[in-house]
Parts: structure tokens; C-alpha cells; sequence
């Protein structure tokens, strides 16, 4: 146990010393229980992916992603970094059976992102709940 608070609170520090510009959120869901957590490298570009149990998903691209078809991405993008620690912290949400709080941006909101689907969100923010 001592060595998954040392981890947790190794991740924490990196977060908080590493942090990413705000973004405004269009919405947010509390209780996220999380049914899928996964890192994909694909023809859709290079992306972690969360799903909830109530059906919602959400998406977060690595910087520098572009689509094949028409060259651009203009979905959100994170460093590798934040995207490691986000992916962690969900990781450990899902095995410990916590919820999260997601804060999101509608992909229809960001013109050129037509990756996955329209009805992916974009993260923005991530938080453990207790």
C-alpha cells in the first residue's frame, strides 16, 4: 500500500509541476465509472480513450496527431506526458472501482476534428473522486 501512495503522490507532483494550459470546458460528467481505458495508435491518429458506464466516451489526441484524408487534426491534442498521467490516474480509478469527474469539449465544437465520431468529447480535465 505504501508503495501505490508513493506512486500516486509521484503522479500528482509530476501533474501539478507539468501542468497543461486551461481549457474552457462545455460540460463535465461526476461520476464516471469507467467500463474502458486504452491507448490507441491508429489510422485515426494517436489517442487515449475512456468510456463510462452510462454510455458516455471521451477521447484525448497526442500532439502532432493529423488525419490521412485532409491533413489536419483540429481535435484537442495533449503532450505524451499529460496523456500518460491522465491514462494512469484513469487506470487506477478503474481498478480501485472510483469514479472520475470529466471535464470535456464536444468534438462538433472544434472544426476538422472528425475523428472516431461527432458524438466524442474531447478531454479537457480529469479528477479522481473520492
Amino acid at each position: 500500500m505504501t508503495r501505490l501512495r508513493a506512486l500516486i503522490f509521484s503522479l500528482t507532483m509530476f501533474a501539478v509541476s507539468h501542468a497543461v494550459p486551461a481549457m474552457a470546458a462545455s460540460g463535465h460528467e461526476n461520476a464516471c465509472i469507467l467500463t474502458d481505458v486504452s491507448f490507441n495508435v491508429g489510422a485515426a491518429g494517436t489517442s487515449m480513450y475512456v468510456a463510462c458506464a452510462s454510455g458516455s466516451f471521451y477521447y484525448m489526441y497526442l500532439n502532432g496527431t493529423t488525419n490521412a484524408a485532409n491533413g489536419t487534426n483540429g481535435c484537442a491534442t495533449a503532450s505524451i506526458d499529460a496523456i500518460k498521467i491522465w491514462q494512469s490516474m484513469a487506470l487506477l480509478a478503474k481498478f480501485s472501482g472510483k469514479g472520475m469527474q470529466i471535464w470535456w469539449t464536444d468534438n462538433s465544437a472544434r472544426p476538422g476534428c472528425t475523428f472516431e465520431t461527432a458524438a466524442g468529447k474531447s478531454i479537457d480535465s480529469i479528477s479522481l473522486n473520492q
